[in-house]
């Protein structure tokens, strides 16, 4: 008798590929392309609102640099005058021929006292047409020089404090203080 004789047949157990798939991928769905689309337009409006602030900064920079600028006219200007009107030493404010709006009349510290300069005015008192909107305002007191936090009557001291305000429109860019001696013996 012969042996009897098994054959085992392999299958194939992998799946057929065709089957699997089903169709062939060849795009995006609809998910990633959403997914996608969130992510750069939360880039770009990131960036846009970084360009908006910069762009802001860089005016409001601007201004204050103008600002500062015209309270340094103010104060280059003061620098060049007595502390007391040389010919009325005792008047406070102007007199004789000086003009409120024409500084280079001007010949003492307590002549800028109350003084709103629009167009404001640079170094020598000469007005800057080109900064219509711009106004200095100027603010002098007399003070007395051991409380320089002390105001006195005005002209009874032999110390000032000169605040100059500067506002572009009707917003205030920057405000400074300083103070004057009477430095005659």
């Amino acid at each position: 008798m012969q042996p009897l004789a098994i054959q085992f047949h392999r299958h194939n157990l992998r799946p057929n590929r065709s089957v699997r798939r089903g169709r062939s991928r060849r795009g995006f769905t609809l998910l990633e392309t959403a997914l996608a689309t969130i992510i750069i337009g939360v880039g770009v409006v990131s960036i846009m609102e970084l360009l908006g602030r910069g762009t802001n900064s860089n005016v409001e920079s601007a201004e204050l640099t103008t600002g500062v600028n015209l309270v340094r006219n103010i104060r280059e200007l003061a620098l060049k005058f007595s502390y007391n009107d040389p010919a009325t030493p005792g008047t406070w404010g102007l007199d004789g021929a000086e003009s409120p709006t024409d500084a280079t009349t001007w010949n003492d510290v307590n002549d800028m006292d109350g003084r709103n300069m629009r167009p404001p005015i640079d170094s020598r008192g000469i007005r800057l047409d080109g900064l219509a909107n711009w106004t200095q305002s100027i603010v002098v007191h007399s003070v007395d020089p051991n409380s320089l936090t002390t105001d006195t009557g005005n002209g009874t001291s032999p110390a000032s404090r000169i605040t100059v305000t500067v506002t572009h429109g009707s917003q205030v860019v920057t405000q400074s203080t300083w103070y004057v001696f009477d430095g005659s013996p």
